[in-house]
């Protein structure tokens, strides 16, 4: 399995999608993000059907600050994307 992502990584990277998938990410963050495979992780992300596919793109958006109310000892985050708690539960 580590073998065919490791595959997956390196031809997304040749064939310049996860690049593309950079564009329009400031200076900075593509500095920043280009160790990580953030066209890899959104496509795996849908593939698994992951209830907050659209996260990948934090990579390369960034975010705005995330505020953290907590109401009867459960965790609620207003972000810019949306995200699904019951992975934190």
């Amino acid at each position: 399995m580590i073998t065919q992502l490791e595959l997956a990584d390196r031809l997304s990277r040749e064939s310049g999608k996860c690049a593309a998938w950079l564009q329009g990410a400031d200076a900075a963050t593509q500095r920043v993000a280009a160790a990580a495979n953030g066209y890899l992780f959104s496509v795996l992300l849908r593939a698994c059907g992951h209830c907050d596919a659209e996260c990948a793109n934090l990579l390369k958006d960034g975010m705005l600050a995330i505020v953290v109310v907590f109401w009867r000892a459960r965790n609620v985050c207003l972000c810019k994307v949306p995200i699904c708690l019951g992975n934190f539960r």
